[in-house]
């Protein structure tokens, strides 16, 4: 491989050379290689590509269905990394479908057993903060209505939020989602917000119908914290305590 040591420098490709500038290291020349894309589609030898590649798109599908449903969530939550995080979620749940030949394993199959479902449950859209460790109370979902109570909710006590929060939101959201189609259906709770320091309240979160379709049912609970300056709620810069967990998968 060649190096850089003279004053004739250029960026891109030249004549099939491609300069690299390493942040670390000397400036080298990199000669384009790798495998086409015929020889990939064409090639007996590389067939175990092939069938990587295919399950891999399968795979990025499966996660464009959960991420495209909980947009809201996305905007309201600190989300990083989510498209690899659920990668590495789907990958697992994908490998539990023995039924299917390499390269034909699916999320969908793998969501059939309860095993597959216990992976994806309590997956968190915030990297950094779990939803248990945000609500120190426990809750109740009704999968049949999508509803969730938390009675004699406390905010103050046991609702841990950011520096300068003095309101708290509490909303659900109910996704039957169709892994094998990519097709999904959503529907939102009432949004409850509630004081910082408001006395305990019996909170109720409902939906006025559940989501239509085939597919599986993905719940999920979000807590937002905001700042409440004459009557305007302002959510945090920082939402780094702002939780999203998916709570059930049926």
């Amino acid at each position: 491989m060649a190096k850089l040591i003279s004053l004739f420098k250029y960026s891109g490709t030249l004549d099939g050379f491609t300069s690299v500038h390493p942040a670390n290291s000397d400036p080298y020349l990199k000669r384009k290689g790798g495998l086409s894309k015929e020889r990939i589609k064409t090639d007996p030898k590389l067939n175990r590509i092939r069938e990587n590649n295919k399950e891999f798109g399968m795979m990025a599908a499966a996660s464009k269905a959960i991420r495209e449903p909980f947009r809201e969530v996305r905007q309201s939550v600190r989300v990083q990394y989510l498209t690899p995080r659920l990668t590495h979620y789907l990958t697992k749940i994908k490998d539990l479908d023995t039924t299917s030949t390499r390269g034909y394993r699916s999320v969908h199959v793998g969501l059939e057993s309860e095993a597959g479902k216990n992976i994806l449950l309590g997956f968190n859209f915030n990297a950094k903060k779990r939803l248990f460790s945000v609500l120190q109370k426990d809750f109740e979902l009704d999968t049949d209505t999508g509803s969730i109570s938390i009675p004699s909710l406390m905010p103050y006590l046991h609702l841990l939020g950011g520096m300068g929060a003095n309101t708290v939101e509490l909303k659900s959201y109910w996704a039957k989602i169709d892994f094998e189609t990519g097709q999904s259906k959503l529907s939102k709770s009432n949004a409850v917000r509630l004081s910082v320091k408001s006395k305990p309240v019996d909170l109720l979160l409902t939906h006025d119908q559940a989501p239509q379709g085939d597919g599986v049912s993905v719940f999920v609970l979000s807590i937002v914290f905001y700042q409440t300056v004459n009557n305007v709620d302002y959510m945090l810069q920082d939402g780094s305590y702002n939780v999203a967990d998916i709570v059930a998968v049926v």
